[in-house]
């Protein structure tokens, strides 16, 4: 209801402290203090990712997903491009991290890796929210 305010917070307070408070008819509630996140500002997942061993090598792909990408396939489609952050996985730790300007990549991950993680480095920085995918077994 009219009630619910939003607040007026800026992008130079992302991991400040912020101190929150309930109100209403005429009752202070707790106060809360909880770090800013911005979390409607982070980047989309990625979809359609798609990984698939050529030799050695192992060709990662995905298509950018965003507020500003059309839903409809009757629209001119949305660039692919922007800051992509891909990273490998074994069960309990991040082995390798890499960077790249298009929506694919071709690597050799470490050995250990099972799973990939991609996600869009936003305009702040941050890396949003990933795609995940199970490395696939290599066929020899």
């Amino acid at each position: 209801d009219e009630a619910v305010q939003t607040p007026i917070i800026g992008k130079e307070e992302i991991g400040a402290d912020i101190r929150w408070q309930v109100v209403g008819s005429g009752v202070f509630g707790a106060i809360k203090v909880l770090p800013y996140q911005a979390r409607g500002a982070l980047s989309f997942a990625p979809g359609h990712l798609q990984a698939q061993w050529q030799g050695a090598e192992l060709h990662i792909n995905w298509t950018r997903r965003g507020a500003d990408v059309p839903e409809s396939w009757t629209l001119p489609e949305a660039s692919n491009d922007g800051v992509f952050r891909i990273e490998a996985f074994d069960e309990t730790s991040r082995l390798a991290t890499w960077e790249t300007e298009t929506a694919s990549l071709q690597v050799i991950p470490p050995g250990a890796a099972i799973s990939l993680a991609v996600s869009k480095i936003g305009e702040d920085g941050r890396a949003g929210t990933p795609a995940v995918l199970l490395i696939p077994v290599a066929v020899a």
